[in-house]
């Protein structure tokens, strides 16, 4: 439903802010080439239209950000969030995510940028404005199907 959408995006746009925060802060010289190494596998899923591969592989990214912070309701909290999304953009597939995924790919690379830089307030809004777009997507989507 549209608000189980909106339930879900905005709490991991809570979540995921504060573990990118902290990441940002954390990350260590292996933990930022873990990213890297997402990142770059996401950018292979993308060009191959993998997109089974690059939802994966998301999960596996943001879940990483959240394993960092060290904060265990934040992990499990996380975890909880990202499964329902899963059920979610399997529900929507080619509605939203296909379309999404390029855009959605370039805010990873903004995601990293900023957890490279060490830059706290770089990634917390980056990651707002990521799950912001990918809200407004099913949003937008929801709102087509009903006009």
């Amino acid at each position: 439903s549209r608000d189980s959408v909106v339930d879900v995006f905005s709490v991991l746009e809570g979540l995921q802010v504060v573990a990118g925060r902290l990441a940002a802060e954390r990350a260590d010289k292996t933990a930022l080439s873990t990213f890297e190494g997402y990142v770059r596998a996401m950018d292979t899923a993308v060009a191959d239209a993998h997109y089974d591969a690059w939802a994966d592989l998301n999960t596996r990214f943001h879940g990483a950000l959240s394993e960092i912070s060290g904060l265990k309701l934040l992990q499990q909290s996380t975890v909880q969030a990202l499964d329902r999304w899963d059920q979610i953009r399997r529900y929507f597939y080619k509605g939203v995510l296909v379309p999404r995924v390029a855009q959605a790919q370039r805010e990873h690379h903004e995601l990293l940028e900023g957890l490279l830089a060490h830059d706290p307030e770089r990634v917390a809004t980056a990651m707002q404005r990521h799950y912001h777009g990918a809200l407004m997507a099913y949003l937008q989507y929801f709102d087509a199907r009903k006009a």
